[in-house]
C-alpha cells in the first residue's frame, strides 16, 4: 500500500501540472507558474523533452506556442484537438453530451463542482485532470491518517473513472495535438499527455 501512495503522490504533481497548462493562458506570467509546478515532478518526467521544453522557453517562444495553442484548443476556427470527451465518443460537434454529465456525478461524489455548470462541459480535459489531481490527493490524506478503507474506496472510484473516461478518449485527442500542432513544445506536449496516461494504466494495475 505504501508503495501505491507513493506513487499515487508521485502522479498528483502531473496532473497539478497538466490541469493548469489547460485551465491557463501559455503567457509569460503563466509559464512561470508552470516551470514551478514542473520542478515538483520525479526525475523521470523532468526529463521528458516537454518539460525540458518548458524550462526553455522565453517571451517569443510563448508567443509562437500560444497562437499554436489556441489553433489547437480554442479557436477562433475550429479547434483542432477539441479538449472535451463527447467531442470524441459522440459526435464532434455535440458538447454536452452523456459524458458530460457522467464525469459531474463523479465530481459531485468528492464535493467538487464546475464553475459556470451547464455553461461549460464538465468533460472538459482539464476538469478531467483536476479530478484525478483531487482523487490523489484525498487518497494521499487518508492514507496519512491511517484511514485505509478511505484509501481503498478512493483508489476503487480512480480506477474506475479513468478506465470508463480518461483511458478512453484522452490517448486519440493527444494524437490529435500531435499530428495537428505546428511547434515542437505542443506535439512534445501531446506526447507527455500520452506519457502521463501510461503511468496511470500501470499504477491502476497494482489497485484491486
Amino acid at each position: 500500500m505504501e508503495k501505491i501512495v507513493k506513487d499515487c503522490e508521485e502522479l498528483s504533481k502531473a496532473y497539478d501540472l497538466l490541469r493548469i497548462l489547460f485551465f491557463n493562458q501559455w503567457t509569460s506570467e503563466n509559464v512561470t507558474s508552470f516551470k514551478i509546478k514542473s520542478n515538483d515532478l520525479n526525475m523521470d518526467l523532468k526529463n521528458s523533452n516537454f518539460i525540458q521544453l518548458i524550462e526553455k522557453l522565453n517571451n517569443n517562444m510563448v508567443n509562437e506556442a500560444r497562437w499554436d495553442y489556441n489553433r489547437l484548443f480554442i479557436g477562433p476556427e475550429k479547434p483542432l484537438a477539441m479538449p472535451f470527451e463527447s467531442s470524441y465518443r459522440l459526435d464532434e460537434n455535440l458538447l454536452m453530451g452523456k459524458f458530460t454529465y457522467q464525469v459531474r456525478d463523479y465530481y459531485s461524489e468528492v464535493g467538487i463542482e464546475v464553475q459556470d455548470l451547464n455553461h461549460f462541459p464538465d468533460d472538459f480535459v482539464g476538469f478531467e485532470f483536476q479530478y484525478l489531481y483531487y482523487l490523489s490527493l484525498l487518497i494521499v490524506e487518508s492514507y496519512k491518517i491511517d484511514n485505509i478503507d478511505e484509501v481503498n474506496k478512493f483508489l476503487k472510484i480512480r480506477k474506475e473513472f479513468f478506465n470508463k473516461h480518461p483511458k478512453a478518449w484522452i490517448n486519440n485527442f493527444s494524437e490529435d495535438i500531435i499530428i495537428n500542432s505546428k511547434q515542437t513544445i505542443l506535439k512534445e506536449f501531446g506526447i507527455f499527455i500520452k506519457e502521463i496516461m501510461k503511468k496511470e494504466e500501470n499504477f491502476l494495475k497494482n489497485v484491486a
